[in-house]
């Protein structure tokens, strides 16, 4: 299947318009968070690490060597599990509504790592002396201010980061009676609930410009569907069509690949309108863009070019094939009645066949001649340019109706 170019819909890109839209925006909006969140979270993961070996190196002295190593095995061995779940969120992305167990195991994983700091903070931290219980709540603290930064895409993880660096050293301090530890203490709380304060709300205008973002891509692709796709038969319209079959063109001319045109036009619509409505007329045009895109191949591009007027490219086909496949489209229109709640109607359709083997412009007017050869020969035909001469119709499109 050839690639579209950039900016021009292929069906299928018209079919993921239909389905996105506000139903989708809390599942991307919570994707590009989960991105946000690794790529902070990643780098972090190392210099945490490194973090907590300089604590072990300022508490060497004063604390068991067997000790503070098991506890920086500890740090190592969990910070080790966040690298490795975001290596496998980088190789393998989530989908948009995937509900992924990788996503659970990476919270827990970083939720295991700060408890194993915020409690083995208390096992590491020497009980007989001030100063080294003041140096380890500095780096608790210091600690917990980074993880309001690093997770403020996820506001539940920010605050379990900060709670579990915080609550168990702030608790010790309390539990010691005395006034100076009283005294840390209250600063640790302080810092806690500031922390989880200002942590809610740079999540929060976090999630509302994601929110946003997302609303205006949506608005965007919105926008660029209306003005690519017919409304009422969801093809191309004339001016999408005409835009991609130009590039098509030229690529088959680098190529030296074939390239054929069909062009369909509607016997008698006009006495379909006026003797049933508008509204049968409408579905009558949806029920042949329907046949449409389930007759033609991937590759193919179908539009509406005009009020019943629909035209097909064939990448890869020669016009000889095309006036086949246009052939089949005729009888498939033609023998299955169109069914309506007043009755049913037979629909038939005359084809015009060209080859595009230069500028698509003569294409289509060499497929237009061969279509107005098919309804001056009596409509419910298909009529190939290299059988017909070149005519103009002296009463423009509504003649040949």
């Amino acid at each position: 299947m050839p690639c579209p170019p950039r900016g021009c819909y292929t069906q299928q890109m018209i079919n993921k318009d239909q389905r996105a839209g506000p139903a989708n925006l809390p599942s991307a909006v919570h994707q590009e968070k989960l991105t946000l969140l690794l790529q902070q979270s990643h780098i972090a993961a190392y210099i945490s690490v490194g973090v907590a070996a300089i604590l072990v190196a300022v508490l060497w002295e004063q604390q068991s060597s067997d000790r503070l190593l098991t506890w920086m095995g500890g740090i190592v061995a969990t910070a080790s599990v966040r690298v490795v779940m975001y290596q496998s969120f980088r190789r393998h992305p989530p989908e948009v509504d995937e509900n992924s167990h990788r996503e659970f195991i990476y919270f827990a994983a970083t939720l295991t790592y700060f408890a194993w700091w915020g409690i083995g903070s208390l096992w590491i931290m020497p009980k007989a002396s001030y100063a080294d219980q003041i140096i380890v709540l500095y780096f608790m603290i210091g600690l917990a201010g980074s993880a309001v930064a690093v997770f403020s895409a996820n506001w539940p993880l920010q605050i379990g980061a900060v709670a579990l660096l915080l609550l168990p050293i702030v608790s010790w301090f309390f539990a010691q009676g005395s006034l100076p530890e009283a005294g840390m203490a209250t600063a640790g709380l302080i810092f806690l609930l500031s922390a989880t304060r200002s942590a809610r709300v740079l999540a929060g205008t976090i999630d509302t410009n994601l929110r946003l973002k997302h609303q205006l891509i949506n608005a965007n692709a919105v926008a660029e569907r209306l003005a690519r796709v017919d409304e009422l038969t969801n093809l191309y319209n004339r001016r999408a069509f005409n835009e991609y079959s130009r590039l098509q063109a030229a690529q088959a001319q680098r190529t030296g690949n074939p390239l054929s045109l069909v062009l369909l036009d509607l016997d008698h619509f006009k006495a379909v309108n006026d003797s049933y409505g508008h509204a049968v007329g409408d579905d009558v045009l949806q029920h042949v863009a329907k046949m449409l895109r389930e007759s033609v191949r991937e590759s193919d591009i179908c539009g509406r070019i005009g009020g019943e007027e629909f035209a097909i490219l064939l990448p890869g086909t020669s016009a000889e094939k095309a006036q086949v496949v246009a052939e089949a489209l005729r009888r498939q229109l033609y023998e299955i009645p169109f069914a309506f709640p007043d009755g049913e109607a037979i629909i038939h359709a005359s084809f015009g066949v060209a080859q595009v083997r230069g500028e698509f412009s003569d294409a289509l007017q060499q497929a237009d001649s061969a279509l107005y050869a098919a309804k001056t020969a009596g409509r419910n035909r298909v009529e190939l340019c290299d059988n017909v001469t070149p005519i103009r119709r002296p009463g423009g499109e509504q003649s040949r109706r």
